[in-house]
């Protein structure tokens, strides 16, 4: 049995099914190299952040989580992504999962 296939193969499914409705164009920092038409799923939720005091906050924090067969290449921070409806946001940040995937964290340019 091919684990990996089928991990990447049910990834595709619910990044299809399940996601905020994005398409993205991706630009490489390095090369300006630009992937059209990548499907995405975007998460704005706000999440709880430290900030080394006694009263808690929350920021909006954009996380763009991809499929890393989509996209064929390893994003990089300082990349470019332009999410449609959401406009311009540079990578700030990679994390790679056990899914085949890589969330991305962005600031609004």
């Amino acid at each position: 049995m091919d684990w990996d296939g089928l991990l990447d193969g049910l990834t595709a499914v619910v990044r299809d099914t399940f996601k905020e409705s994005v398409f993205v164009i991706y630009k490489r920092a390095e090369t300006g190299a630009i992937k059209p038409d990548l499907a995405a799923i975007f998460d704005y939720s706000p999440e709880a952040l430290e900030a080394g005091g006694s009263v808690p906050t929350r920021s909006r924090i954009p996380v763009l989580d991809v499929r890393n067969a989509d996209l064929g290449f390893d994003p990089l921070p300082d990349d470019e992504v332009t999410i449609s409806g959401h406009g311009v946001f540079r990578v700030i940040d990679t994390l790679r999962d056990s899914s085949k995937n890589t969330k991305l964290h962005l600031r609004k340019k």
